[in-house]
C-alpha cells in the first residue's frame, strides 16, 4: 500500500520512516524497541517483528522464592498506546494487562512474571508491577 502511513503514524518511538528504491520500503531507526505496535496495527499485515537475538547468549537462572501474585498498576496518565499489552509475554486473554476503552487496565495476576517489560517500555512511565505478600 504505497500511500499508507499507519506504521509511521502509530509508532510511539518515532522510529519508522520510508525509503523508495524504487518501491516503498519501511525503515526502522535505532529508536525502535521492537514493541510491535506497527505490526499490530498494520492494515495490510505487511510488518513482522523478529524479536530473536542475533547471537546465542548463555543465561544462568537461579531459583528464588517469590510471591505467586503480582499487582499491575496503571496510572491515570495512560495514553492507551497498547505497548504494554503487546510486549507482555503472558498477556493472552487479558490475564495481566489489557487495553479497555482506550486505557491500559492492570490487575492482580498469578500469570505475571514481573519481567517489567511493560514498565520499561511504557512511553509515559505510568505502569508499576509489585509482588503481593501472601499471608501464611
Amino acid at each position: 500500500m504505497e500511500d499508507c502511513t499507519v506504521c509511521r503514524d502509530i509508532c510511539p518511538n518515532n522510529a519508522i520512516s520510508y525509503a523508495y528504491d524504487p518501491e516503498k520500503r519501511v525503515v526502522f531507526s535505532d529508536r525502535c524497541n521492537f514493541c510491535g505496535t506497527c505490526e499490530r496495527y498494520c492494515p495490510g499485515n505487511a510488518i513482522e517483528i523478529d524479536r530473536r537475538l542475533r547471537e546465542d547468549i548463555e543465561i544462568e537462572f537461579k531459583r528464588a522464592e517469590r510471591s505467586k501474585k503480582k499487582e499491575i498498576r496503571v496510572g491515570e496518565i495512560c495514553i492507551g498506546c497498547g505497548i504494554c499489552e503487546s510486549i507482555c509475554p503472558v498477556s493472552q486473554n487479558g490475564n495481566t494487562i489489557e487495553i479497555v476503552n482506550g486505557k491500559a487496565v492492570g490487575r492482580v495476576s498469578e500469570a505475571c512474571t514481573a519481567c517489567s517489560l511493560c514498565v520499561v517500555n511504557c512511553p509515559v512511565e505510568t505502569i508499576e508491577v509489585r509482588e503481593i505478600k501472601e499471608e501464611s
